[in-house]
């Protein structure tokens, strides 16, 4: 398990060069932040003080840690640091609850624990990521929001509900469930397309279920931000964008913010969302095609494939959206990809025979490389001159190097084995024929007669 700190938690624990004046820390900035908060009416006095109760208290606990889960909690007072200026009230919460969370947890959990999601006292869920911890996860908690109101728990809805709107960033006439860590290249705070739709679906449905006129409106609060969270690169739209700072069309996203749409459409009579959701579902049909390798699913159009859990997920996106719209064109796509779960790989060679030159001393300087196509993501397993060299790799060409240079002259015959859902696929590559280079010192091929 990795523990890096994000590049802001470095730069703000970075040593200062000898000379230059003194960088604060990230306590330091908290605190900063805390008082320019207050002075500005963004956070009241007992808010603040609330708020550096739960620093002392991460401190202290960040003290008595072992080494690696001191490192963590440290990473995560970097995380409420980096947004030191701009703390409100919903995104104050967020931050400082997570805080909370991650002291105490981290106080009787090893790291190599199980890590399921946990919930906080007023019901909000977190979500662990290694290198930062338990997070505040928007998705996480409206999902678990539908699964309350399906369960009919009223006490537990309403809860969950009041923690999801205190939490909600105002923007523009509508209401923002922000990620206040890095991910990938998303700087904090980012949001998601999808996880607003979900919002908007949850909320209404709670709003349903407890008769609150209140979470109806967040629910089209929530909505009212799915239209700025759109994919423009997208060859079909409208295509939800499942990140803020990564707007490429993901198939799972699309299909999921299309039903949840419907679903706030219906409860709520919003005849513009039933309308956006149709045009969602016109766009996945437009684009699903490009979605299938014809042997696995794409999860997104960069090319890279569905894991196995994300796969199953779109199957069964597919069966609702054959439901919900009567056309059994989804559920033949669904029964499509679940045909290539029962479907082993296929490897084909890309290269001949060939013959390396190795070196008489030292070896040879450059790995071999052994081509190959994979018509989907495999755990590869290449063995040459009784050495295995595994690696896990996507659909298409890809390429395992062999270092050569250690092999005894004569010819060799790899074996690759590719294991993926729907089993494995055994192949016998071309046949490399290790010889020796001339030595030039001695003006002759070894093993050669001379002339």
């Amino acid at each position: 398990m990795r523990f890096v700190l994000a590049a802001a938690a470095v730069a703000l624990l970075a040593a200062v060069p000898a000379g230059s004046a003194a960088r604060p820390t990230p306590v330091a900035l908290i605190e900063k932040g805390l008082a320019a908060a207050l002075a500005a009416g963004r956070l009241d006095a007992d808010e603040v003080a609330a708020y550096r109760n739960d620093l002392a208290h991460a401190r202290a606990e960040r003290s008595t840690l072992p080494p690696l889960r001191a490192k963590l909690l440290t990473a995560v007072i970097a995380d409420v640091a980096a947004q030191w200026r701009s703390y409100t009230k919903p995104r104050a919460l967020t931050l400082f609850s997570t805080l909370s969370v991650n002291a105490d947890w981290l106080a009787g959990h090893a790291l190599t624990a199980p890590k399921p999601d946990l919930t906080g006292e007023d019901g909000a869920v977190y979500r662990f990521f290694s290198s930062h911890g338990y997070v505040f996860h928007p998705l996480a908690n409206v999902a678990k929001l539908n699964s309350l109101v399906s369960a009919g728990d009223l006490e537990g809805t309403e809860q969950l509900a009041a923690a999801l709107l205190a939490r909600a960033v105002p923007s523009r006439g509508a209401l923002l469930w922000e990620y206040e860590f890095p991910f990938s290249t998303g700087r904090p705070p980012w949001t998601s397309g999808m996880a607003q739709a979900v919002a908007a679906q949850a909320l209404a449905r709670a709003g349903d279920l407890l008769s609150d006129p209140e979470l109806l409106d967040a629910a089209d609060a929530a909505y009212a931000a799915v239209g700025r969270l759109l994919s423009p690169s997208s060859p079909a739209k409208p295509w939800v964008a499942l990140y803020s700072f990564d707007r490429v069309p993901v198939l799972n996203a699309q299909l999921q913010a299309a039903l949840s749409v419907g679903d706030y459409a219906e409860i709520t009579g919003n005849a513009d969302a039933d309308v956006f959701a149709t045009r969602m579902i016109d766009a996945a049909r437009t684009l699903l095609p490009r979605f299938d390798t014809g042997y696995w699913s794409l999860y997104s159009l960069k090319g890279d494939e569905s894991p196995l859990d994300y796969h199953d997920y779109v199957i069964g996106l597919l069966r609702k959206l054959a439901t919900r719209t009567g056309d059994s064109m989804w559920s033949e796509t669904a029964d499509h990809l679940r045909a290539y779960e029962a479907q082993p790989p296929i490897v084909r060679a890309l290269a001949a025979a060939k013959t390396v030159r190795v070196r008489p001393k030292g070896g040879h300087a450059e790995p071999v490389p052994i081509r190959f196509w994979l018509s989907k993501r495999s755990t590869v397993t290449v063995l040459v001159a009784g050495k295995r060299i595994t690696e896990t790799l996507g659909h298409g060409r890809n390429a395992i190097e062999w270092a050569a240079g250690k092999a005894s002259p004569g010819v060799y015959h790899p074996i690759l084995t590719a294991v993926a859902p729907g089993g494995q696929a055994v192949v016998a590559l071309p046949p490399i024929t290790v010889v020796r280079k001339p030595d030039a010192s001695l003006g002759f091929t070894l093993g050669q007669p001379t002339r």
